[in-house]
């Protein structure tokens, strides 16, 4: 069930007689059902019914949550809260006129200030009001322009009423306000094939597929339009490129800092990026070097597209080769090797970048440093690594992590942060040491774009925070961050990691929380402003801090497939929530057995087209003549929310606080310590 609206009268007072459900937070739900039923029984309070009412959703028994708000709403007959939750509720069995009924009594009784008018428009829509829907969804839109789902039902409206060219604009837009609402794309590319847009449709399902691996039903579409294209893949989806290198100046000192090794490229997970070919240009004289032997493999100064790539030799199929501009063979080799030149940047051409996620897709990569190429042991590929020193690096770092319009006392942070983060894993956790790179260029570890992410802006936060770490009883933090905490951080232990002191959970708001007590109190408080310092704002999109998605139950039973076949689903539910209200377990229910998911990864993968924002929702389940159909999401935030909440330091920078207090606000207990590099050059 879906509450919307907070009436003066369950703001007040009630709720502070209603006790911590700690049952509903460590998954026990049925206990918790039965101690708001107790309360109901015994006071017939208003809270013990909405509480019970939203555990009885969240176990997906939506009849019996139904049947008690009928009951809740005699007790209280003018109150919206319970009407609203009616609506909704009638709305997700399918009982539309009465759905219709409680929407419309609930904006009487309450102004249309809520989301009872959405409710309202996809009960028109669904009833084949696609004319009433679409007044209603523009009115809502009045009052949340920036709603990604308002736009979606509003596509939805303008397909049923056969304006098709408007209904891509708004899905278009569903999609430019968040790029998670990937359940868009499946509808764009409909219209695209039934309008004969070929291309257009085929780019939608190949962008699906880059998000989601494993859709076979976008995979199909994707393979049947591919006779029919008329353009090359590569015309209809370029890669992003860098034409003309930039004028890098190498740093004074540089040469003293640590290098880091970056594997370039990188693959889900952060593993290397293994690839058959790769194409670079360099900025001037060109050397490359076996690592293990020092010899010179090749000297030159040919300026142009450089390839190395696997041999068409028979005779030595283990071995690479590198084709010159001018399409010779300069050189072969079957071990390490390092590509220099003698001072500016090398251009990589068509890597790899965000690999299943909604943007994912290819680009050129301009880096400082050198390049080393490593080859399979026994195959015909490699990956890339890029060597670069460490502030460098942070350069290709940060705006790639934070956008460099955001307060600098943010961005320093943000720098400290991430300069903590790569000697932490350099020197403590090795994670990647098997495969002979520090960090991957990717969100596994923390995004590195290269020259392309280098500003004055970037520079200047780099270097007013000059070799400065967090450190706790002297050692590197782990010093993790995400885009947006939704108001309430983890610890590292309640996402499943190791315990570390420093990364305890906090709240991210402005004024202290009463705490998130009940199922009600969660549900309200995911559901509206609380003054956070990471709402959105000037510098945080709206879909960061709260963001709703439409799932079809076909795309999350497919997800369940790679855990185990289990048939139809019957129930999701969510069971054990950190203290935030993050979600740290959940069960699928099928006709054939059931999957627990126990990985933050896992549901965020699983219960979505391409991946949920975060962990921090509620999930109510639309069903159509008992059976489920889809998923309506309602979540918070963005990313796994231990750490540094990346929007918040936004907001305490935009009010006032300096990086210092920003960072120790997160990482209790830690304090700021100078690299020996940096002392060294003061």
């Amino acid at each position: 069930m879906c509450f919307f609206v907070c009436s003066v009268a369950l703001c007040t007072g009630e709720s502070s007689t209603l006790p911590v459900s700690r049952d509903f937070y460590s998954g026990a739900l049925e206990k918790s059902l039965e101690n708001y039923l107790l309360v109901v029984e015994n006071s017939h309070s208003i809270w013990g019914y909405l509480n019970a009412a939203r555990v009885l959703c969240d176990l997906g028994q939506q009849a019996e949550s139904l049947a008690l708000l009928e009951e809740a709403v005699q007790r209280f007959p003018e109150e919206a809260t319970v009407q609203s939750c009616l609506g909704w509720g009638y709305f997700f069995v399918g009982k539309l006129s009465e759905a219709r009924l409680w929407f419309v009594k609930a904006i009487e009784n309450f102004p249309p200030n809520d989301l009872n008018v959405l409710g309202l428009a996809q009960v028109e829509l669904e009833s084949g009001n696609a004319r009433e829907a679409l007044v209603l969804i523009r009115q809502f839109l009045n009052l949340y322009p920036r709603s990604a789902v308002g736009h979606c039902v509003l596509g939805k409206a303008y397909d049923a009423l056969g304006n098709l060219e408007e209904a891509v604009v708004s899905f278009q837009k569903a999609l430019a306000l968040d790029s998670h609402f990937v359940e868009a794309r499946p509808l764009l590319a409909d219209i695209f094939e039934r309008q004969g847009k070929v291309e257009e449709a085929w780019a939608e399902y190949s962008q699906i597929v880059r998000t989601n691996p494993g859709n076979q039903a976008a995979q199909k579409a994707k393979e049947k339009l591919f006779a029919f294209l008329s353009e090359k893949p590569d015309k209809i989806l370029p890669p992003a490129t860098v034409d003309a290198h930039s004028l890098v100046q190498g740093l004074a000192g540089s040469d003293e800092w640590p290098v880091i090794r970056v594997g370039i490229g990188a693959a889900a997970g952060g593993k290397p990026g293994w690839k058959e070919s790769v194409v670079f240009r360099p900025y001037s004289r060109l050397t490359i070097v076996e690592q293990a032997s020092g010899k010179v493999l090749v000297q030159s100064r040919l300026k142009g597209k450089w390839v190395i790539r696997k041999t068409r030799s028979k005779k030595n199929p283990n071995q690479l080769v590198v084709v010159a501009p001018d399409q010779r063979v300069a050189g072969v080799f079957d071990q390490r090797v390092v590509v220099q030149q003698e001072h500016g940047s090398f251009i990589v051409n068509a890597l790899s970048f965000a690999p299943n996620m909604p943007w994912s897709g290819f680009a050129d990569k301009e880096l400082r440093g050198d390049l080393e190429i490593v080859p399979h042991k026994s195959r015909q590929k490699f990956y890339v690594v890029n060597r670069v020193s460490m502030e460098e690096y942070l350069y290709g770092v940060l705006a790639a992590e934070m956008p460099s319009h955001w307060p600098l006392e943010a961005l320093k942070a943000q720098a400290v942060a991430a300069r903590t983060f790569v000697v932490h894993r350099q020197k403590v956790i090795k994670l990647h040491r098997h495969v002979k790179y520090d960090v991957c260029d990717g969100q596994h570890c923390q995004v590195y774009t290269g020259v392309s992410a280098e500003d004055a802006r970037v520079k200047e936060a780099v270097n007013g925070t000059f070799g400065e770490i967090l450190v706790f009883k002297g050692r590197p933090v782990q010093s993790l961050f995400c885009s947006n905490c939704g108001g309430h951080t983890q610890s590292s232990e309640e996402i499943g990691w190791f315990a570390f002191p420093y990364l305890r959970p906090v709240t991210d708001g402005r004024f202290a929380l009463e705490g998130l007590k009940s199922p009600w109190h969660l549900y309200q408080w995911l559901r509206k402003s609380s003054e956070r310092y990471c709402e959105a704002s000037d510098f945080v999109r709206a879909s960061h801090a709260r963001w709703v998605r439409l799932v079809p139950i076909d795309v999350v039973a497919s997800n369940a497939q790679a855990f185990k076949r289990v048939g139809k689903l019957r129930n999701v539910v969510i069971l054990k929530r950190s203290r935030s209200g993050h979600a740290q377990s959940a069960r699928i229910f099928g006709e054939k057995g059931t999957i627990d998911l126990v990985k933050e990864y896992q549901i965020r993968r699983v219960l979505g087209l391409g991946p949920l924002r975060s962990t921090l929702c509620f999930v109510d389940q639309v069903r159509r003549k008992g059976e489920i159909v889809s998923l309506m999401i309602w979540g918070g935030g963005w990313g796994h929310a231990v750490g540094m909440c990346q929007s918040g330091a936004a907001g305490r920078a935009e009010r006032g606080f300096l990086y210092e207090d920003i960072l120790l606000f997160y990482f209790s207990g830690a304090s700021l310590k100078k690299l020996p590099y940096a002392n060294a050059q003061q």
